[in-house]
């Protein structure tokens, strides 16, 4: 018997061990979410935030907070006019503009504490950070997010601080299917609001679709936090009763999820929330002039398909008209919708008699002294044509207005020595001899330069017979030699 029971005992102590270790296995990859309660707590928390809803949030328009302003939820804050606030903690005066001394004013009035930059804090503490584009309920609850936390938005993905593109606000609450704030200027026009929506309205609205960004959300600690307000609000739940959600599948127009439950007793989900992004749409045809309809939503989407361009002779495709470079040009067309292109095709021949482009002269001379000169021809630059001819220009004058060294005059142009047109003029040394009144007088030989030189005739006769005489005894010394001629 007793081995029995120490047998007995052994197992039960195996079981119960094993019992702990699937326990402890299951918590440690299977973690319970939602075991904190984000509902706005009741005592002294919620009778603080029901004054900050009055306006009382200890903000003053003077550095000596003297002159304190109230801001209830539905008024509006000047955007223009800097507000201060004396630190609960360090005592330090302030100041700032619109949703950012707004949100620090709240936490102050909360927790004792400027946020500020996130930098020096005494008794608060950065809980989320990094630059992240979305929130969602597992990253609150994971980073164990209170009521009354301060978050920062920035327009830097990496989350660095930018003062003049972010916004600050005061998270009130949040469950798995919302988040609950409190935000200064939040139409750009100064209105003081609470807002309760969606995950997906939050992001769209304050982080992914204005482009931003987490740049930190900061809270107290949690002995601070229960040192100001008796116990955190933070209360442990054994999810009992759960409420299934299905799967969702995914469309072509909204997210799906996976399944989860929801605790009908705290509010909160068991499990992670797992997103299914929404699918690609699909069928349709598209047109050159119409996007493709999707079969399913019955939405146009993608792009338009190519135009079909085709070479159509039509008077509507004309682009120009034949000239020296080509034939008549028409644009393609598309055969689908009848667009034209930019690009051309050509038909028939070249009208040589139709230049286009610019015109050009070539070949010309420039007339110098005693060189003709010519004006050139008229070419078209396109076709090489000559389209006109040029004519000769008359050579130019010299102009003797220069001398040399040697005082000769010279052209300045061409720098040609002058030289003088003498005329050889001839005066008769004989004296006339009287003349009978019946004289012809064409006779008469003439002395001045037009007349005949007489002596020249004489000198032209001598030599005359000379050469005869010359010859003619030449030859008979050649038939004495030769015998023959």
């Amino acid at each position: 018997m007793d081995f029995k029971k120490s047998l007995n005992y052994k197992l039960k102590l195996f079981i119960a061990v094993i019992a702990i270790a699937v326990t402890v296995i299951s918590i440690s990859f299977f973690p319970v979410y939602g075991a904190q309660n984000v509902n706005i707590p009741t005592g002294a928390f919620s009778s603080k935030l029901e004054g900050i809803y009055n306006g009382d949030i200890d903000l003053y328009t003077n550095y000596n907070c003297s002159n304190e302003v109230y801001l209830p939820v539905g008024s509006r804050m000047s955007t223009s006019k800097m507000f201060h606030v004396k630190s609960n903690v360090s005592g330090q005066t302030v100041a700032g503009w619109q949703c950012y001394i707004y949100a620090n004013a709240v936490y102050n009035k909360l927790f004792g504490e400027w946020v500020g930059h996130a930098e020096s804090l005494s008794h608060s503490e950065v809980v989320i950070s990094g630059g992240s584009n979305t929130a969602s309920f597992n990253m609150f609850y994971k980073a164990g997010v209170r009521c009354g936390a301060y978050m920062r938005t920035t327009n830097y993905s990496s989350g660095a601080y930018n003062g003049n593109k972010g916004h600050s606000l005061i998270i009130l609450s949040y469950d798995v299917q919302s988040v609950s704030y409190i935000e200064g200027n939040a139409d750009g026009n100064g209105l003081i609001q609470t807002v309760t929506e969606t995950w997906s309205s939050f992001n769209n609205s304050e982080l992914k679709g204005r482009s931003r960004y987490i740049c930190h959300v900061v809270q107290p600690t949690e002995y601070y936090y229960t040192l100001l307000y008796g116990s955190s609000n933070v209360v442990e739940c054994k999810h009992e009763n759960l409420i299934k959600y299905n799967e969702k599948k995914p469309t072509c127009t909204e997210d799906g999820y996976k399944e989860y439950s929801v605790c009908s007793t705290c509010g909160l989900m068991v499990g992670e929330y797992v997103s299914l992004p929404k699918l690609s749409h699909s069928g349709g045809v598209a047109t050159c002039y119409q996007k493709a309809v999707c079969v399913f939503c019955n939405k146009p989407y993608g792009n338009y398909s190519a135009h079909n361009y085709i070479e159509k002779i039509a008077d509507e495709f004309i682009d120009s008209e034949a000239n020296c470079v080509s034939g008549k040009l028409y644009a393609l067309s598309c055969v689908v919708c009848g667009k034209k292109s930019t690009d051309t095709f050509a038909v028939g021949e070249k009208d040589y008699d139709n230049h286009t482009g610019e015109y050009e002269i070539i070949n010309v001379i420039n007339a110098e002294c005693e060189l003709t000169g010519y004006s050139g021809d008229k070419v078209c630059t396109s076709c090489k044509t000559v389209i006109e001819e040029g004519y000769e220009v008359e050579a130019t004058e010299h102009d003797f207005d220069e001398k040399d060294v040697y005082g000769n005059l010279i052209c300045s142009a061409c720098g040609k020595q002058k030289t003088e047109n003498i005329q050889n003029t001839v005066k008769s040394t004989a004296t006339p001899k009287p003349m009978a009144n019946n004289v012809n007088k064409e006779k008469t030989l003439k002395t001045d330069s037009k007349s005949y030189n007489y002596n020249g005739f004489l000198a032209l006769g001598f030599f005359a017979v000379l050469s005869i005489f010359l010859v003619y005894k030449k030859r008979i010394c050649l038939i004495k030699i030769y015998g023959t001629c």
